[in-house]
Parts: structure tokens; C-alpha cells; sequence
């Protein structure tokens, strides 16, 4: 995404669990608040027409949780999952947010 000159488009099967993880990550390296962070991974229950609890079709707010928490319990923290897991350099990252915040 950072170094793509163009447009970038990620999605996976059902567009929400794999995209949903992808999408957080991104919004949060961009320094978007927690609150809209969720928000944004939630409307896949809109989108999708997902009922309360139907994780096939929909998401849950707990399984965002579990994905940021193993990021800080595997990597320290989430600085450390995006340095340590994901291996971007602060370059990668300002590459990211020039492209990302345009």
C-alpha cells in the first residue's frame, strides 16, 4: 500500500475478518481514536445484514479485542506488533500515512 503508486484494494472471502483486522491496523497506524476504529469494524454487520451473534456473516467487537490483545501479549504492544510482527520500518509508516492522509 505505502509504495503502490496507485489505488489499492485488499478484501478477503466474506470481506470481514482478515479485511476487518487489516483495516484496524491501518486506522489505528494512522492514529484514528479506538472508538471510531470499532465503529468502522462493525458496519461489516450493517453491510452484511448480520443478525446479533451470527459470527458467519457478521463480527463482534470481542474478536477485535482478542486480535489487539494477542498483538500486545505476542509483541509487547502494538508498536511492537507493527515493528516486530508486521516489520515496518518508520519509513514504511510515514510512507503509509503520506499516502493514506492525502
Amino acid at each position: 500500500i505505502a509504495y503502490n503508486p496507485g489505488g489499492v484494494l485488499f478484501h478477503c472471502t466474506a470481506g470481514k475478518d482478515r479485511t476487518g483486522w487489516t483495516s484496524a491496523v491501518l486506522l489505528t497506524l494512522l492514529g484514528v481514536d479506538k472508538d471510531t476504529v470499532y465503529y468502522d469494524y462493525l458496519l461489516s454487520n450493517y453491510y452484511r445484514g448480520a443478525k446479533d451473534g451470527d459470527m458467519l456473516n457478521g463480527v463482534a467487537a470481542s474478536a477485535l479485542d482478542s486480535a489487539f490483545d494477542q498483538a500486545t501479549k505476542s509483541y509487547g504492544s502494538f508498536d511492537g506488533y507493527v515493528r516486530d510482527g508486521l516489520q515496518l520500518t518508520d519509513a514504511d509508516i510515514a510512507a503509509l500515512k503520506a499516502k493514506l492522509l492525502a
